[in-house]
């Protein structure tokens, strides 16, 4: 029988963790090379920390030269990013730990690998046999767990517990987006549906041998519980009768947009319309079919607005559009800029702008971040899939490159602030 993993990769995330930096760093080597004859070991480096983290892990790669570092110092998204180096991980196994030592690795790994041999499975998490926190951190530990076990139906009993072995060709078929502490149940779930084969470990868990935690208790608590009630929505709106369903529910059948289409963006028989960002296809009403083409570059929407709605529609990225120069006379982009990026959105803008004629109209409509928003709409923006919510001097800046604003207003669509732009192309 085999007792040794093909290749297998390990990584921590270390932030303020100069305590225990050699120690991990030791460990992996000495207890990786016993688990597969192939290794790579990866610190990355999950902020710009206040001690001397980074200068240990420099000290740790002269004493290892193969040692690779991702530096992360820039890191605005907490514990996801984990994210980068489960990326950077090239073996048919990675297993990831945290930097601060709670677990030990040179105990239970071996019994992690002898579970992924002994069964086939393609994650092996593990659980902690007893918390070694104080008592807040692990009530609310332990109420987070429950509550999450509730409503994701999450096929592991510890999804805290980052002791994890995982079978890299599983974990390629999966993405991962949040960016936040909720990437944990993001990444179990999503590896659930993508099929793995799930085992548990009992894991030793021991008290910090250096520092602090770098979350409160509370603040962590309020991070998941948020950052959670969005992975739930988002994966709920990946289902496309439930996502039309809520948005329908709170922008009281999309009333404030099918009003801008009705009397600000009308379009004449003959115009060639091209819905970036189409998602199910619920505006193509106010389009002639024959001469409207709806693209989106997620499937299952696409699927649902060919059987729901007529037109063209097409899946596909709108930083990449498979149109000929200038043939479309309208472009709509309604609710996809807040989801994107600045280098993402202006890629997209420069495609609309080539693919757009001369002379041809824009509408751009998205929500939008003001001053005086009241707390119901705050709280929708922290819910909303997209984290790129700009105010609009934010959008002007993105949007006066490509095109020239004819007008530009704010609306409200059920409880859903929006800012909508109606803009032209002109000549060069």
């Amino acid at each position: 029988m085999n007792t040794k993993l093909t290749s297998l990769s390990i990584f921590f995330p270390f932030y303020n963790d100069e305590g225990t930096v050699e120690r991990q760093i030791e460990n992996a080597y000495s207890t990786g090379r016993k688990a597969s004859d192939d290794l790579e070991v990866i610190a990355v480096h999950g902020g710009n920390s206040k001690d001397g983290t980074f200068g240990k892990i420099l000290e740790m790669k002269q004493k290892y030269p193969k040692l690779r570092i991702v530096d992360k110092k820039d890191n605005t998204e907490g514990y996801a990013v984990i994210k980068y180096g489960l990326a950077a991980c090239n073996k048919d196994w990675i297993f990831y730990t945290d930097g601060d030592a709670q677990y030990h690795i040179e105990e239970d790994l071996p019994l992690l690998v002898a579970t992924a041999l002994e069964t086939g499975a393609d994650v092996i998490n593990g659980y902690k046999k007893v918390r070694r926190d104080d008592f807040l951190r692990v009530f609310l530990g332990g109420a987070y767990a429950f509550l999450a076990r509730l409503i994701f139906r999450m096929p592991i009993r510890d999804i805290d517990c980052d002791f994890r072995l995982i079978r890299k060709k599983i974990l390629d078929k999966i993405s991962l987006d949040s960016g936040d502490a909720s990437i944990l149940p993001e990444m179990v779930k999503k590896l659930e549906l993508a099929g793995a084969k799930f085992a548990e470990v009992p894991v030793n868990h021991y008290e910090r041998e250096y520092g602090l935690s770098n979350y409160t208790v509370r603040g962590l608590f309020k991070e998941k519980l948020v950052g959670d009630a969005k992975l739930f929505l988002r994966m709920l709106s990946r289902n496309p009768r439930i996502f039309i369903f809520l948005r329908k529910v709170l922008e009281l059948n999309f009333t404030g947009e099918k009003k801008v289409l009705s009397d600000n963006f009308v379009c004449e028989p003959e115009d060639t319309v091209l819905d970036l960002g189409c998602g199910t296809g619920e505006f193509s009403v106010f389009f002639n079919p024959n001469k409207y083409v709806g693209i989106d570059i997620e499937e299952n929407y696409i699927a649902y607005a060919k059987k729901h709605y007529k037109g063209t529609f097409v899946s596909g990225d709108a930083t990449k559009l498979p149109f000929e120069d200038g043939f479309f006379s309208k472009i709509t982009i309604l609710g996809v800029l807040h989801h994107l990026d600045d280098n993402t959105s202006n890629r997209v803008l420069s495609e609309a702008k080539r693919v757009l004629a001369t002379n041809g109209q824009i509408l751009v409509m998205e929500d939008v971040n003001r001053r005086e928003d009241g707390s119901i709409t705050r709280l929708l923006h922290k819910l909303d899939n997209g984290s790129y919510i700009r105010n609009k001097e934010g959008y002007e800046k993105l949007l006066v490159p490509y095109f020239k604003i004819k007008s530009n207003f704010f609306i409200k669509s059920g409880l859903c602030p929006y800012q909508v732009f109606i803009m032209e192309k002109h000549g060069e």
